[in-house]
């Protein structure tokens, strides 16, 4: 499995100036922590963590940990446009399996890994990415519904009456909940600088190569903004 810790944060700043967010404490214990505790109950018994070099102090001090220290290891790279795909291809050479699992480090969920595991082996023939997918989508804006939408070729009419106002609804939109398998060789449609998901995951689609979803009901807590920190201190 490998953890994408080496993001700059910038939606948690000025918190993530002092310590990096997959780092900071939801209940008492760094949100990384969690996760890790959760794939080594899960099965998964070597862990890559990638990182940023500056960092490598704060993530030695608190991946210290008896229950951690023989199944987890990190991985640093220096600052720079390197991207999620570029964190992965910075840590190939590790990847010795036939699929590994990604997992975005400032992810809380239930997405239960040791079944995605044996129904992705259990395919007959194993998609190019696996992807866990979420039912809803939790929004923090709120949004409205028109009698009609206006364009810009409707210029000077009267503005669409609002039939409905809904603060913060949960939205009927597969979403990404940011934990995936993917296959080994798809490592080799990557490059330095690019997002996995929105570089790389196009580019396998355009390819032809399968993209399959996982599809899970539970919510899941992405951790960034202060309102969605907030929220996970209270996640079961």
């Amino acid at each position: 499995a490998v953890l994408l810790c080496a993001g700059e944060g910038s939606r948690l700043f000025p918190i993530t100036s002092w310590m990096p967010k997959p780092l900071l404490p939801v209940r008492g214990v760094p949100i990384l922590v969690h996760i890790l505790r959760k794939l080594r109950a899960e099965g998964w018994d070597r862990i890559f963590v990638c990182i940023l070099d500056e960092h490598w102090e704060q993530f030695a001090y608190h991946l210290d940990r008896p229950d951690l220290r023989e199944s987890v290891t990190l991985r640093a790279h220096a600052p720079g446009p390197f991207g999620t795909a570029g964190e992965l291809v910075n840590a190939a050479r590790f990847l010795k399996g036939d699929y590994f699992l990604v997992h975005y480090g400032d992810i809380l969920s239930r997405v239960d890994t040791r079944a995605m595991r044996g129904q992705y082996e259990a395919f007959e023939q194993r998609p190019a990415a696996y992807l866990a997918v979420a039912k809803k989508l939790q929004t923090d804006k709120g949004v409205v519904k028109l009698e009609r939408f206006l364009t810009d070729d409707h210029r000077g009419e009267a503005p669409p009456v609002v039939t409905e106002v809904q603060e913060k609804p949960e939205l009927e939109f597969p979403n990404l909940v940011g934990i995936e398998i993917l296959r080994s060789d798809v490592l080799e449609h990557m490059s330095i600088g690019e997002d996995l998901h929105r570089d790389v995951l196009p580019r396998l689609l355009a390819k032809g190569l399968p993209v399959v979803a996982h599809v899970v009901d539970d919510d899941f807590i992405d951790i960034g903004s202060v309102d969605a920190f907030r929220r996970a201190q209270s996640w079961k």
